[in-house]
């Protein structure tokens, strides 16, 4: 699915060799499904590795921790680029439910059907 969105082998190379590559993967793979545009994606594909930059710098070591270093995470964020080209309209919670998502207290999953969802508890195999 990187292959979508990325001309250079190196940057898909980068991405999938990230501790949290497999995750970003299925993550932008979720993001596709759900109809985001291509710029979005692109857009949220290096915050997704600096995430996973900060949350191993913080102690994380597999993907359940991840939810614990959010908060974190998207205050230093939101603080280090206010008002910055990067992200102009991008709020703390807006940037929480993204990050919120993506480490897992907000499991996107797409069910057996095919069909996309946001919370279906009982097909969560694109996450799992």
């Amino acid at each position: 699915m990187l292959e979508n969105y990325y001309l250079k082998p190196e940057t898909i190379d980068r991405v999938r060799a990230c501790w949290l590559g497999e995750a970003i993967e299925r993550y932008v793979t979720w993001l596709s499904i759900q109809g985001y545009a291509a710029r979005s994606i692109c857009r949220r594909i290096p915050m997704l590795m600096h995430f996973a930059e900060f949350a191993a710098a913080h102690g994380a070591k597999t993907q359940e921790e991840l939810t614990d270093h959010v908060d974190g995470f998207v205050n230093a964020w939101v603080r280090d680029h206010q008002g910055k080209f990067v992200l102009p309209a991008l709020t703390h919670s807006r940037a929480h439910k993204s990050f919120s998502t993506f480490a897992g207290s907000r499991r996107p999953t797409e069910c057996s059907d095919g069909a996309a969802s946001s919370s279906a508890p009982h097909c969560t195999h694109l996450w799992i």
